[in-house]
């Protein structure tokens, strides 16, 4: 269990009563976990927001680029699919490049990724597109 599993810490305070520590001791100790926790929830809730603005900032620049394209273009046709091309790998690699990093520090709070492993759970029913008949 982590650190920060609410389970953990419920533990920890019991184990520390049993023990015969001082009720000072206790009330410090819970008051401790509280702040650790309410912390930890206010970093997640950052970190998705921050995820959040980058990929709004990605969806900017792309709209910016199409538009830009639309209005300005002299291009031939194959040198627009081209560009167009490039502009949807761009922006493929930059929304990538978010998830990388934000799942990368996701990946890094065991609690959390059992969170969303419990989310995503639907018993098996759940169909993919490559998962889809076709007739």
């Amino acid at each position: 269990t982590s650190s920060s599993d609410p389970a953990s810490s419920l533990v920890g305070l019991q184990l520390a009563e049993i023990a015969g520590l001082p009720e000072s001791t206790l009330r410090r100790a819970e008051k401790i976990s509280k702040s650790l926790k309410a912390k930890l929830e206010a970093s997640r809730a950052r970190s998705r927001g921050a995820r959040d603005a980058d990929l709004r900032d990605a969806k900017l620049k792309i709209s910016q680029r199409l538009l830009q394209a639309r209005c300005s273009s002299t291009l031939a046709d194959p040198d627009l699919r081209k560009y167009l091309a490039a502009l949807q790998r761009d922006y493929k690699n930059d929304v990538d490049a978010i998830h990388a990093r934000f799942d990368a520090a996701d990946r890094t709070r065991p609690d959390e990724a059992d969170e969303t492993e419990d989310e995503d759970a639907d018993g098996g029913e759940a169909r993919g597109v490559n998962d889809m008949d076709v007739d």
